[in-house]
């Protein structure tokens, strides 16, 4: 079962806590470390984004449509709507003759305060560009118009498009298809829930594509490439994945997901995170303190990243009443290294 990863003080009593579960894996498809369950199925949520990008370029699509580097990061992301955000995606969609209302990811208010001020000041609407799943939809129809697919129905559960991509993540992530659940996102299309341990290692491969099908590895390439290229393009300008990627000095693979999804990788480690409750501010200490143990961040580096680390609560009048902290074990026991699927 999940255990307490995070811990709310308000003064010196215990208030609240948020469990949830961590795996870590490597090579042979081995949990190396753990914390709670690591069977659990979890939902990839935007986690997955990464590999659904996988198929367009090994079906040539990117290469027919011209995708740049900054194009393939948008379709990977979940962008907050800032206007270079918006830019991207009319590009992407420009190339392949299409418009915003081909898209079927419906709207939000872009996640951005500043985007969201300058649509407000300058009376435009909020539109489907400024959906943070945006750039995965364009990814999905660009699947369908290269292979001649209905373009109406991308997003539903029997498209082909969606099949495709039943059966990348099953590959990528290499747990069978018929053992991944199959739901709705908060974007209208399918979003895959599989063992936790699984998204670990679909990471692990994402970084380490050698070990991949022979198909992906060029792929998962570029793909890392241009992640760890443009952060604020994956997540927005001040977002935690942003600010952690530019403040480390150690090169990692970072990518968050809905509902206390977090999925990193580095050298030899694909690592998976879910938060019970679903709150995925309490990731951010949760992420630092991993990376604190396994050394991938310094003391220096996390004083920077202070306000993810070690979130303080403060009353109404801006004084500071409590405190947030992270406090887990990572465990190795010999019975968790192999998995059994």
């Amino acid at each position: 079962m999940a255990e307490i990863l995070v811990q709310k003080f308000r003064g010196e009593l215990l208030e609240n806590i948020h469990r949830g579960d961590i795996a870590v894996s490597t090579t042979e498809k081995k949990v190396v470390a753990y914390c709670g369950d690591v069977d659990k199925d979890v939902y990839y949520r935007s986690a997955a984004k990464p590999l659904q990008v996988l198929p367009v370029i090994t079906s040539g699509a990117a290469d027919k449509y011209g995708f740049i580097d900054k194009e393939i990061a948008l379709m990977a992301a979940s962008h907050t709507g800032e206007k270079f955000h918006i830019e991207i995606l009319k590009s992407i969609l420009s190339k392949m003759d299409l418009s915003i209302e081909d898209l079927r990811c419906g709207t939000h208010p872009p996640f951005s305060r500043n985007a969201r001020k300058y649509l407000r000041e300058n009376n435009l609407p909020i539109t489907q560009a400024h959906n943070a799943c945006s750039g995965k939809h364009s990814a999905q129809l660009a699947l369908a118009k290269f292979y001649g697919w209905n373009l109406d129905k991308y997003y539903k559960k029997e498209h082909y498009v969606q099949k495709m991509l039943l059966k990348t993540i099953s590959e990528a992530a290499d747990y069978p298809a018929e053992k991944i659940y199959q739901g709705i996102d908060g974007c209208g299309v399918v979003v895959f829930g599989l063992p936790l341990k699984n998204i670990a290692y679909s990471y692990f491969l994402l970084e380490n594509n050698k070990f991949m099908s022979e198909k992906y590895r060029k792929a998962a390439d570029r793909i890392v490439s241009v992640m760890k290229k443009y952060p604020a393009i994956i997540a927005g300008t001040n977002r935690f994945e942003t600010l952690l990627c530019r403040t480390i000095s150690k090169d990692i693979l970072v990518k968050s997901g809905a509902d206390g999804v977090f999925a990193l990788a580095f050298d030899d480690k694909g690592i998976a995170v879910k938060i019970e409750d679903g709150k995925l501010p309490a990731v951010y200490p949760v992420v630092i303190d991993i990376l604190k143990k396994y050394d991938v961040i310094t003391d220096e580096e996390t004083d920077k990243l202070d306000k993810y680390y070690r979130p303080v609560i403060k009353d109404h009048n801006g004084r500071k009443v409590g405190y947030i902290k992270a406090n887990f074990e990572l465990k190795v026991d010999s019975y968790r290294n192999k998995f059994n699927t």
